[in-house]
């Protein structure tokens, strides 16, 4: 091997390592031996995978199946087993159909794979399990939809290799790997011993199906089962089949499409997407990267005629859904004209999505003051009504949606946030027309006065760098005199002037207020007194300036009176103010 030590006396002597390192001691080399870190003289591989047993921390047996002989394009339900062989727990990739290949091989050794190799798509998912000693994970698939069956007779070799971080340690993990112990774990592959399956029969003929999907009618349903289920939608036409009949049991689905807000899901996390692969029954759920190019392109496979005698397949496009990612905050004001503020997110918020046009539609006007009554009546403009969204824990919650206009509204009932009277905050946005394979912001405001007054705040955004103009949606009146506090947040150098013009019969202690926002957050607050009133919104006017330039922003804050002044004061406890259209409002 040239590497200047005679081959006598090389560890190695086809390989070339002039250092001769020797780890475990035994006569093999660590670029030559099968388990480098083990002494294993006899270098015995039984299962043959370039692995010596000596290393073999876990084993692949392949379970199988109680059929010995099926019809071409039949399901071909295979199980292989991954089990810890050593005395201790051991930190593995979650087996599954993303890191565990099954392939099939015809009676002269040849892969079948360029053949009719027909999925599924394959990743390295980051999701890290601990395997107890002796403790198996299954991983099941039907081979029927990894490979068309349906043009092949004969007998069939199956085995199946689990890919992991294991020994042996000269290896190195992937580049890209960010889960905890990384560092701790390393390639590996691990081969099951083979079966075999008898394909006999006449040949099915083949359909080409035209496919179209809507993404919005699919979601995931998390329940009891650990890995999930989940439905999609599909338009199909089959050419020329005429009278004969579909088997809607047949019809599967391979290939992936992104569900976020699961229990598994991290926001701001590179990794975070979790994928999920459908089949007629199952969701294979795994966390890895989104695919590229903002779409995905599943393929549908069914039968057709009863007994089937055709196969239909077709491959459609699932242009990616919009992803809106919701963030909820509290802000909490001190006292004084430039008081300080703590900003916490809200966490385990229920969050919802409606569908702005159908709100319309049904005669309602889109305010505060119907945010409640849409929450508690109009389960058909919400968008996936039996989905529960709550915030996670950095306040965040995330939607995929298709294009289109919506309504984000929260319900402070599963948190401790309240207002006064001890009821829950309904805060809401109107979200910016959402455009397909594109990811979203929008923002759910809470502003809390050091008088313990809580109520939802809406929010204006400016660019430039960005300015982030925070302010509540109306001021909840119990007595003579309200704090009107007002919320700023930059990216960039922003000064800042507000000015508030209270209705007739309210006097504000200072006509406008000023600050300088720098990449931080800050508060202007004024103190606003009943002399003798209208009850109506207070009109508000902030002058921004960002490099050089100078932008308005015209605003109202609304009003609302406790029940005990509404009733002193013989009015609504929305004040004098005209209230929006609300169908169920009497």
């Amino acid at each position: 091997d040239g590497d200047g030590v005679l081959d006598a006396t090389d560890n190695c002597p086809f390989r070339y390592n002039p250092d001769q390192q020797n780890s475990d001691s035994d006569t093999y080399g660590d670029l030559c031996d099968n388990c480098p870190k083990i002494p294993n003289q006899d270098q015995s591989d039984s299962v043959g995978d370039g692995l010596g047993n000596a290393c073999r921390v876990v084993q692949n047996v392949l379970g199988l199946p109680s059929f010995t002989t099926v019809p071409p394009g039949a399901p071909l339900p295979f199980t292989t087993n991954i089990t810890n062989l050593t005395s201790g727990p051991i930190y593995l990739l979650n087996p599954n159909q993303y890191n565990t290949f099954f392939s099939l091989t015809d009676p002269t050794g040849n892969s079948l794979d360029a053949r009719c190799k027909i999925g599924p798509p394959y990743r390295l998912p980051m999701d890290i399990i601990t395997l107890a000693p002796g403790e198996s994970v299954p991983v099941t698939v039907d081979l029927s939809e990894w490979y068309d069956t349906t043009e092949l007779s004969g007998t069939y070799t199956v085995s199946a290799t689990y890919f992991n971080w294991i020994d042996p340690a000269n290896l190195n993990p992937p580049p890209d790997c960010t889960a905890p112990g990384c560092d701790s774990l390393l390639v590996g592959s691990v081969k099951s011993g083979t079966g075999s399956v008898t394909i006999f029969g006449t040949p099915v003929e083949k359909v080409q199906a035209k496919v179209g999907f809507t993404p919005s009618s699919w979601y995931p349903s998390w329940g009891s089962q650990p890995q999930g289920t989940g439905t999609v939608s599909a338009s199909i036409t089959y050419p020329g089949i005429g009278s004969e009949t579909i088997d809607p049991a047949s019809i599967r689905l391979n290939g992936t499409v992104p569900i976020v807000g699961s229990p598994v899901f991290t926001a701001g996390s590179p990794d975070g997407t979790l994928t999920v692969q459908f089949d007629r029954s199952l969701a294979v759920q795994s966390l890895g990267k989104s695919p590229p190019a903002g779409f995905a392109t599943p393929t549908v496979t069914g039968n057709i005629g009863n007994p089937a005698t055709r196969v239909f397949s077709g491959t459609g496009r699932i242009d990616w859904p919009v992803t809106l990612i919701v963030s909820a905050d509290q802000h909490i004001v001190k006292t004084g004209t430039n008081p300080g503020s703590t900003k916490a997110p809200i966490v385990g918020m229920e969050t919802r999505v409606y569908d702005k046009s159908c709100l319309t539609a049904k005669g309602y006007g889109i305010s505060w003051q119907n945010y409640p009554s849409i929450w508690n009546n109009e389960s058909q403009c919400r968008i996936m009504p039996n989905l529960p969204f709550e915030t996670n824990s950095l306040g965040q919650v995330e939607f995929p949606l298709d294009a289109g206009n919506y309504i984000v509204i929260g319900n402070t009932s599963t948190t401790s946030i309240r207002d006064s009277s001890n009821n829950p905050i309904y805060p809401g946005v109107v979200v910016p027309t959402l455009k397909l394979a594109s990811t979203a912001r929008s923002y759910l405001q809470v502003v809390t006065t050091s008088n313990a007054k809580t109520v939802p705040a809406k929010y204006t955004i400016k660019t430039g760098s960005e300015l982030l103009v925070i302010e509540p949606e109306y001021i909840e009146w119990s007595s003579a005199q309200e704090l009107y506090p007002f919320v700023f947040q930059s990216l960039g150098n922003w000064d800042v002037t507000t000015s508030i013009s209270p209705p007739s019969g309210f006097v504000a202690n200072q006509p406008s207020l000023s600050t300088q926002v720098n990449s931080e957050l800050k508060v202007l607050q004024f103190t606003v007194t009943d002399v003798g009133s209208d009850w109506v919104s207070t009109k508000v006017k902030h002058k921004v300036k960002h490099n050089g330039k100078v932008y308005t922003i015209d605003s109202k804050i609304g009003i609302k009176l406790s029940k005990e002044l509404a009733k002193k004061k013989g009015l609504s406890v929305y004040g004098q103010e005209p209230l929006p259209p609300d169908p169920n409002r009497k």
